[in-house]
């Protein structure tokens, strides 16, 4: 990437930097990964004009997953359109004398930003209408299947970031509208505001524990 010839993806810049990526104004069509990286990612326009829409596929549009420390920063965009970090989990029991009972769990956290064990340093930020699915359960035969959703907004578990004037606007979950924040996480906010926020438990935010 250069002046004249950029890369045309941000997480392409993310790929092949060693410090900084400097993002010009525009509408980023993907999500990233800071893959662990410890860079400072920056929409060098401003949030209002630089947009990372996800589309609505079943991911965050930003993920911290991979140990990132404070160092890794991510300032001047419009964070939407994303789903969640999705897991899928199972629990089997007897429930009969031959007979198996499962119970199969899809478990959704963060549509703007999902950290877990990572340190973020989130600034300048508009965390806008990311919707994760609503809870909701059915069974069949010995099978019953359960959807659950944290963190419209961002979900941070095992994680220490800090945000500054982040602004959490018409994000949805069933834990959280806002975000979700884990009981092993310490969180910093300074200067955001959050509204039209919905969700079950905790419109704004959901401090489990």
């Amino acid at each position: 990437g250069t002046l004249s010839r950029p890369w045309r993806d941000i997480q392409d810049g993310i790929d092949n930097s060693t410090d900084c990526v400097v993002v010009f104004a525009g509408n980023y069509r993907e999500t990233i990964d800071f893959n662990g990286r410890d860079l400072q990612v920056i929409g060098v326009d401003g949030a209002a004009d630089t947009v990372i829409d996800a589309g609505g596929v079943s991911k965050p549009v930003v993920t911290f997953d991979s140990g990132e420390s404070s160092s890794a920063l991510l300032q001047g965009f419009t964070l939407t359109g994303g789903a969640g970090n999705v897991e899928e989990t199972s629990e089997s029991a007897a429930c009969g004398s031959s007979e198996t009972c499962t119970d199969y769990y899809s478990t959704y956290c963060g549509g703007g930003v999902y950290a877990k064990n990572s340190d973020p340093t989130l600034k300048d930020l508009i965390i806008d209408d990311n919707v994760l699915p609503v809870a909701s359960s059915s069974s069949s035969g010995n099978d019953n299947y359960y959807t659950v959703s944290f963190g419209g907004g961002a979900c941070f578990t095992s994680s220490a970031a800090t945000l500054t004037g982040v602004d959490f606007t018409s994000n949805f979950a069933d834990q959280g509208g806002g975000a979700w924040i884990d009981d092993s996480s310490v969180i910093e906010i300074r200067q955001g505001f959050a509204t039209a926020n919905t969700a079950t438990d905790g419109g704004a935010f959901l401090v489990d524990g």
